[in-house]
């Protein structure tokens, strides 16, 4: 179910609808599929604060295969006709800027003794 979500704004009570649970139990499996690293909630991002008029995290799997995958993509001609292809393709872009920007942070404080430096 949350593969058919990656890309849009988190709706737990959708979720939970969908998958005849209640939403607390919604939210506790979404904080476990978060700390297995296999998806991550993107927040809403306003230069003031005050001003964000969508206060919901978007849903995001860190490999866009396994959620094709479980959406049962099976090769490129069935994604290229697929209608998550697009959600699909921001989930791919938004997880490789997410990575380039763990393993540039790593490579700064893991190759310089922790502390920053350039």
């Amino acid at each position: 179910m949350c593969a058919a979500r990656t890309g849009q704004l988190l709706n737990l009570s959708s979720l939970a609808n969908d998958c005849g649970i209640t939403h607390n139990t919604a939210k506790a499996w979404i904080s476990v599929l978060e700390a297995s690293y296999l998806v991550f909630l993107m927040p809403p991002h306003h230069k003031n604060f005050g001003k964000r008029l969508v206060k919901t995290p978007k849903l995001y799997f860190y490999d866009t295969g396994l959620a094709a995958w479980l959406l049962g993509i099976e090769d490129a001609k069935h994604m290229a006709i697929h209608s998550m292809r697009g959600e699909l393709f921001e989930s791919f872009v938004v997880s490789e800027m997410l990575k380039a920007r763990f393993n540039r942070d790593c490579l700064q404080t893991c190759f310089s003794g922790g502390q920053y430096r350039q």
